[in-house]
C-alpha cells in the first residue's frame, strides 16, 4: 500500500487522533510539507493544544508554525 492511500484512508478513520494526523501529514509526499490547515478542520486540534498548554505552561507558536 503507498503512502497516500494510508494516508487517505487516515482522513476518514473514526478515531480523531488518526483523521487529524492524516489530514496534517496528506499533502507531505507531493510537498514534503505539513498541512498547516488542520486547526480549521479538526475542533479536536483545538482541545490538544489547549491541553497541551495547561500541561506545558509553554507557548506552542513556534513549535506549530508551518513554513
Amino acid at each position: 500500500m503507498e503512502l497516500e492511500e494510508i494516508l487517505h484512508t487516515a482522513m476518514y478513520d473514526t478515531d480523531q487522533w488518526v483523521a487529524m494526523v492524516g489530514d496534517m501529514l496528506k499533502t507531505y509526499p507531493d510537498t514534503g510539507s505539513l498541512n498547516c490547515d488542520v486547526d480549521a478542520t479538526h475542533s479536536f486540534f483545538h482541545e490538544v493544544i489547549s491541553d497541551l498548554k495547561k500541561l506545558g505552561g509553554f507557548h506552542l507558536t513556534s513549535v506549530m508554525a508551518c513554513k
